[in-house]
């Protein structure tokens, strides 16, 4: 009985030193647990008033581009302004486009390649056009050709939307963007998500990047639990089982999550954390525990020791953990404190002297009001409405101040954090995070004052291209005086030029007529007397007639030419064959006159009869070959003249004049069709003629939809050649 007594009264305290143990060992459990989450909710807090603020500098500066008239206009000042605006922003963005109100890139820097193309069916560029509202796009392919996504800013003129201007954040630039001043790799795995599904940053593996989140990962029904709940924009903590490895272990995840709100959409960002990574070794104390439990019932001494050994042990645990989160902010240059609103006490750490310079023992002597004294008289009232606010509304904070550093001078400082319940006691605490921001503000500071220096040039450059443009009026109102007094000297030429050939035209009826009588008569005198005067006498009559034809010749290109001017010539297409019932009675009309210079004139051809049928205009269809072989032999002094009738390559009618003549200069060429024009001018000219000849052969090869080619060199000949469309 003794024996079982004694049992009993040591099996007591036993048993309750175990509960006891074993109580303390959750609180301590517990208490990692809510340390490492309000860490993670904190860095949560940070990133996303980060990205908010990043995103809000880029939509001043889109706000700021889309209201300058020479981008809206979409000028040559406007490309040049946006290419400025490229070179000082390159380690921010890509890309910067202006598009216009149909969907069309208008101009794009730097890769301009890309002009003109239509990117209208673009989801985000669709959404901008039809509501005319800032917009941030989910990741898609650009037409640059690489993954990315894209702010779009609407641009008005005149009150009536006029496109966009917009800029593209490629997923390789956006962790150097937007997460440059975090360390999240060092809180465990962590993603962020568009609204749309995509990962646009992960530490699981690189190549999720760019990826939809259920194909890049293949988790259970909590894990996607977990990720529908981040896209349809909630906050939260939940846990899922990852199966990983070939043993296919199963590892219990934490996630915490919250969205980031955007201009028109939101991103979610998640951190995961192990259990193990939470507990770390306060699971290998528990199962200890638990053994040494279960075989000393025999010993409350042994029972005991095991307790205060396992308690110093769990206590070195979260001194440990707290020691690597201290030094996972410090990294970040952050402070993380936790500050009792009843108790007016503070628990500091990490980053302290980065920020304000003491050494973190000095801060711990630092009570709240110590550092409520040592915030910026201009920023106190704002201080402690940012903390009040947080009170009553029990949302979480963020605020820029002023503080007091060691060395005397203030620097800016961004605090945020939130207002909980602390867990076991229930007390109300802030918990949250210091940074010195000082540097950014500077560059905030270099950056306004650049911005407002781009202002003033882009003032003194539009000063100045007023000043220009009004010079240009002036040269313009000039231009277009002078312009009217062409317009006037060139009416009164055309007037002067249709007078010239009415006048010609009149003359030449005249003329024709009397001279027609002329050698009729001259002719019947001739043959009259012929026999009865001398044979110089006879030599007159024939060299009358000759010179008489050379006038009716003469008279006959000047009615043509003027018919041509006065627009007069009413041309009748007919068909006939070109051989038949052109050339070759030509050819016997000139054979004496070619005789008489012992030249040798020849048609030559292979073609069908009904190769050579054309429906054309027959008067200026004869006139133009009369013209080609009366000037080749007129040109040529030996040898003789070829007429080559065939088909061409393209199957077109040609009919080619070649001479073996005096030739025509390179020089002289470009005005060989020209009216009255003549390689020989002047009374000494060697060879007659007005210069008509070929005018008309031009013209009338225009009104029969014929071209008209020369070949020539001097002193080898000429050829020219007719092709028939």
């Amino acid at each position: 009985m003794k024996l079982k007594k004694y049992l009993l009264i040591a099996l007591l305290p036993v048993i309750i030193g175990a509960v006891l143990t074993y109580y303390f060992y959750l609180r301590t459990e517990e208490k990692a647990f809510s340390l490492v989450i309000d860490t993670k909710r904190v860095t949560l807090e940070q990133v996303a008033n980060s990205i908010t603020t990043q995103f809000q500098f880029i939509h001043y500066d889109l706000q700021d581009l889309s209201q300058r008239k020479a981008i809206i206009d979409i000028s040559d000042d406007g490309e040049k302004e946006i290419d400025l605006f490229y070179e000082t922003h390159s380690s921010i963005f890509v890309s910067i486009t202006r598009i216009d109100k149909n969907g069309y890139i208008a101009y794009s820097t730097p890769n301009q390649n890309v002009i003109g193309m239509y990117v209208g069916d673009q989801p985000h560029n669709k959404e901008v056009l039809e509501k005319h509202i800032p917009i941030v796009s989910d990741v898609f392919m650009a037409v640059q050709g690489f993954k990315t996504l894209a702010f779009a800013y609407p641009v008005f003129k005149n009150g009536k939307f006029d496109g966009t201007i917009s800029i593209l954040l490629p997923i390789s630039k956006l962790a150097d963007l937007l997460l440059s001043t975090t360390n999240l790799s060092e809180l465990g795995h962590s993603l962020l998500l568009t609204k749309g599904g995509i990962e646009i940053y992960c530490t699981f593996k690189k190549e999720h990047i760019g990826r939809d989140i259920h194909s890049a990962h293949e988790g259970g029904n909590l894990f996607q639990k977990s990720v529908h709940n981040m896209l349809k924009g909630n906050s939260g903590l939940s846990y899922y089982w990852d199966i990983a490895g070939p043993d296919s272990n199963k590892t219990k995840k934490w996630i915490v999550y919250k969205p980031i709100p955007l201009p028109n959409t939101f991103w979610s960002l998640g951190l995961v954390t192990t259990e193990a990574e939470i507990y770390g070794r306060l699971h290998e104390v528990r199962e200890n525990l638990l053994f040494i439990i279960s075989v000393s019932f025999l010993a409350f001494v042994a029972i005991v020791l095991i307790y205060i050994r396992s308690s110093n042990k769990a206590e070195a645990e979260l001194r440990r953990r707290d020691q690597k989160y201290q030094i996972v902010t410090k990294q970040a240059g952050h402070i993380v404190y936790e500050y009792d609103r009843e108790t007016k006490s503070v628990l500091w750490s990490s980053a302290v002297k980065d920020v304000v310079g003491y050494e973190e023992d000095e801060l711990q002597n630092f009570n709240a009001q110590t550092w409520f004294d040592r915030v910026h008289p201009d920023d106190k009232a704002h201080f402690f409405s940012v903390l009040e606010n947080a009170r009553t509304e029990g949302t979480g904070y963020t605020m820029q101040y002023r503080i007091k550093h060691k060395e005397g001078n203030y620097v800016y400082v961004e605090e945020s954090g939130i207002l909980d319940r602390e867990i076991g006691t229930g007390k109300l605490k802030y918990y949250g995070t210091i940074k010195n921001i000082n540097a950014r503000k500077e560059a905030e500071a270099a950056l306004l004052l650049h911005k407002n220096k781009l202002e003033k040039l882009v003032e003194e450059r539009t000063r100045k291209l007023e000043e220009v443009n009004k010079v240009l009026e002036r040269d313009i109102k000039k231009r277009k005086e002078t312009e009217n007094e062409l317009i006037i000297a060139k009416e009164k030429a055309e007037a002067s030029d249709r007078l010239k050939s009415e006048f010609l035209a009149q003359v030449s009826h005249e003329i024709r007529t009397p001279i027609n009588t002329i050698l009729s008569f001259s002719s019947l005198i001739g043959d009259e007397l012929s026999g009865k005067v001398s044979d110089d006498l006879k030599e007159g009559f024939g060299i009358m007639a000759i010179a008489g034809q050379r006038i009716i010749r003469t008279i006959d290109l000047i009615l043509n030419m003027s018919e041509l001017q006065t627009k007069t010539y009413d041309p009748r297409k007919t068909t006939f064959n070109l051989i038949d019932d052109i050339l070759a009675p030509l050819m016997e009309e000139f054979q004496i006159h070619a005789g008489t210079k012992k030249l040798k004139l020849e048609l030559v051809t292979s073609l069908e009869k009904s190769k050579a049928i054309i429906k054309k205009d027959r008067y200026s269809i004869s006139q133009i070959f009369i013209n080609l072989v009366d000037n080749a032999i007129k040109y040529t002094l030996k040898g003789g003249i070829k007429i080559n009738v065939y088909l061409n390559d393209d199957n077109k009618l040609c009919v080619e004049v070649n001479d073996t003549g005096i030739g025509i200069s390179e020089e002289y060429l470009p005005v060989l069709f020209d009216s009255f024009s003549q390689e020989e001018q002047g009374y000494s000219r060697r060879f007659e003629g007005t210069g008509l000849g070929l005018a008309l052969v031009k013209n009338y090869c225009e009104i029969n939809n014929a071209e008209i080619e020369v070949e020539s060199s001097k002193g080898t000949g000429s050829t020219f050649r007719v092709i028939f469309n």
